[in-house]
C-alpha cells in the first residue's frame, strides 16, 4: 500500500516538472486557453497570460491555426525538441495545421529554448483543392516566420514572461500576415503601370492595324483601275491587234550602242 502510494506521488511530481518516461500516456490533455503553464510562470502576471492567450484564440479563430504554449521548469527525461514533437503529436497531430512551443526556465537545457514542433513537411500533401485555411503550410514556409519572429525579439531569455510574450506575439504577426489577402485596387501604383503597358500595346496595334488595312485598300485600288482609249481604232494586222503609227511598236536599244 505505501509502495503504490509513493509510486502515485512519483508519477504526480514527474507529469508537474517535466519528468518521466516521454511516453504519450504521461502527456496532459489539451490545455484550456492553449497555455500550459506547469512552471507558474503568469502566477504574477495573469494580464500578460491573458494577452497570450488572446492571441492564440485569434490565430485559432481566424486562421483555423492552433498554437500551444507549454511551460516548464525543467525538462529532465529529454531535449525540448522531443516534448515540442510529442505534445504535437498529442493534441494537434501530425499532418495537421499547428504549433507547440515548449520553453524550459531552468537555463541548463539540451536544445533551442523555446522548442517549437510544426509541420515540416510540403504544402503539396494538403488538399490544395482546399481553402486557405484548410491547406497545410510548408515546413519552410514557418522556419522562415520563426527566423523573422526571433530576429525582432528584443526582450532577453532572462526576463521569462516578456520574452515569451514577444515570441507568442511574433508567431501571431506571421501568421496574420501569411493569410492576409491584399485586395486588388486599380490605384496601386504597379497596378497602374500594368494596365497603362496594356493599353499602350493595344493602341500600336489598332494603329498598325488601320496602316495595313490602308495599304490593302490603296493596292486594290490601283489592280482594279481601268483606262479608257475611246479615240484609239484597232484593227488587226498580221493576225495581231494594230493601232498603227508610232504606238504600236517599241525599239529596245542595246545598252553598248547608247555608248
Amino acid at each position: 500500500m505505501v509502495l503504490l502510494l509513493f509510486a502515485a506521488i512519483d508519477n504526480s511530481c514527474a507529469q508537474g516538472t517535466g519528468v518521466g518516461t516521454g511516453s504519450d500516456s504521461l502527456l496532459p490533455p489539451a490545455p484550456q486557453g492553449n497555455v500550459l503553464d506547469e512552471a507558474d510562470l503568469f502566477r504574477e502576471a495573469p494580464e500578460k497570460l491573458a494577452t497570450i492567450q488572446a492571441s492564440l484564440a485569434e490565430m485559432e479563430k481566424k486562421h483555423a491555426y492552433p498554437v500551444y504554449l507549454a511551460i516548464y521548469y525543467s525538462v529532465y527525461d529529454g531535449n525540448l525538441q522531443a516534448r515540442a514533437e510529442a505534445l504535437r503529436k498529442a493534441w494537434i497531430g501530425e499532418m495537421s495545421r499547428g504549433m507547440v512551443i515548449v520553453y524550459q526556465l531552468d537555463p541548463v537545457v539540451s536544445g533551442n529554448n523555446p522548442a517549437i514542433a510544426y509541420y515540416k513537411g510540403s504544402e503539396l500533401h494538403s488538399d490544395l483543392s482546399a481553402g486557405p485555411m484548410q491547406q497545410l503550410i510548408s515546413g519552410q514556409e514557418v522556419e522562415s516566420m520563426l527566423t523573422r519572429v526571433f530576429a525582432g525579439i528584443k526582450a532577453k531569455k532572462g526576463a521569462h514572461v516578456p520574452f515569451i510574450s514577444e515570441v507568442v506575439l511574433g508567431v501571431e504577426k506571421e501568421i496574420n500576415r501569411y493569410h492576409e489577402v491584399k485586395p486588388t485596387s486599380w490605384s496601386d501604383e504597379d497596378n497602374l503601370k500594368l494596365m497603362f503597358v496594356f493599353l499602350g500595346i493595344i493602341a500600336v496595334l489598332a494603329l498598325l492595324g488601320v496602316f495595313l488595312w490602308k495599304l490593302i485598300v490603296r493596292a486594290d485600288a490601283k489592280s482594279s483601275m481601268v483606262h479608257y482609249f475611246p479615240t484609239v481604232k484597232i484593227s488587226r494586222r498580221l493576225e495581231a491587234p494594230y493601232g498603227g503609227g508610232w504606238t504600236s511598236e517599241k525599239t529596245f536599244v542595246p545598252a553598248s550602242s547608247r555608248r
